[in-house]
């Protein structure tokens, strides 16, 4: 039987956009979608109104390990529909553009462990000339059990790439199309591709330096002191989008690692016992480069406000900002379970 193509592979077959793939492609081979691994993928399905359907083999790589066992975790799993859903806006755009990230919201329904094959289907309910708005949906690919929803806003006009909707144009895009293609490889040459197979898992590549716990008051709610967790994060190609700014899906693996940590030292335990994310939702303001802080800290009273039990996990809420030179450049929140 004739293997199905890979993602890349396949992509690189459609002769409606052929191109806008190919930059696909070249983008896919570096920094942190080749960290991500995700040129793995295999596509199922391309249709220019209904979007795009692949298939993931889960590895553990990929995957978190805690008391519980090893699983999927929400981070990563923001980081696959980020990457997959900007796939999916490249081929659906009049101008293929990939927009950059406004907001990301993921849900998880159903724990995922290594071996499971998953089948994610993205599309966009509009896309626009400023905003696309895309839904994520993702699947057991053996039982049609759903694991995982997800929402993405981006922001569509190219302004840190001059003239790209005037060279996407009918008009003039049969002029300048061996220039672009010949400046895109040219940019992608400089990309990393670090070697995955010699990390156990894709944490390894997001190490936090300058970790501490404090105290702090003015955050949330007045009557409570909350304990804020800390660190900073050195962004290097391997966290980094096809222009070298962090890209959307390290910032939730990035977040999700804060956020534990801070959850964990709040129940006074080690981050195996801490619980799993259930919802991950993140707020892009500003692009991220060179070293970046992270902070979060969990609301003590919000099992009281959801109905839980005090010290319980349901409701339980983490706030996460993210910080370069003092700015607020990313915020968000994780629900756990």
């Amino acid at each position: 039987m004739r293997a199905r193509p890979s993602l890349i592979a396949a992509l690189k077959q459609s002769s409606r956009h052929e191109d806008a793939l190919e930059f696909t492609q070249l983008f896919h081979s570096i920094n942190f979608a080749h960290t991500l691994r995700v040129s793995d993928a295999v596509l199922e399905r391309y249709d220019a109104k209904k979007g795009l359907e692949t298939t993931h083999e889960i590895t553990k790589y990929l995957c978190r390990t805690d008391e519980g066992g090893t699983y999927l975790s929400a981070g990563v799993i923001t980081a696959i529909f980020d990457e997959i859903s900007t796939a999916a806006c490249i081929l659906q755009d009049r101008t293929h553009r990939p927009g950059v990230s406004v907001a990301l919201d993921v849900e998880v329904m159903a724990n995922i462990t290594p071996g499971r094959s998953l089948r994610l289907k993205t599309w966009a309910d509009k896309i626009g000339k400023s905003l696309a708005f895309l839904r994520l949906d993702l699947r057991d690919a053996a039982s049609d059990q759903l694991v995982a929803v997800g929402k993405h806003c981006k922001y569509l006009p190219m302004a840190g790439v001059p003239f790209w909707d005037m060279a996407f144009t009918p008009l003039l895009y049969p002029i300048v199309r061996k220039s672009l293609l010949g400046l895109t490889r040219r940019h992608v040459a400089t990309g990393e591709r670090v070697n995955t197979h010699d990390a156990s898992s894709i944490f390894d590549h997001f190490p936090l330096d300058n970790l501490t716990l404090e105290n702090e008051s003015d955050k949330g709610d007045e009557r409570q002191r909350l304990q804020a967790t800390r660190a900073s994060l050195h962004v290097k190609p391997r966290h980094c989008n096809g222009l070298f700014k962090m890209h959307g899906g390290a910032l939730a693996v990035a977040a999700e690692e804060i956020a534990l940590l801070d959850v964990a030292a709040r129940k006074k335990e080690s981050t195996s016992q801490a619980p799993r994310a259930r919802a991950l939702s993140l707020h892009y303001l500003q692009a991220n480069d060179r070293v970046v802080d992270l902070a979060a800290w969990t609301l003590q009273d919000a099992c009281e406000k959801s109905g839980g039990e005090e010290g319980g996990d349901d409701g339980l809420l983490t706030q996460i900002e993210v910080r370069r030179g003092g700015k607020l450049c990313n915020s968000g929140s994780i629900i756990w379970q």
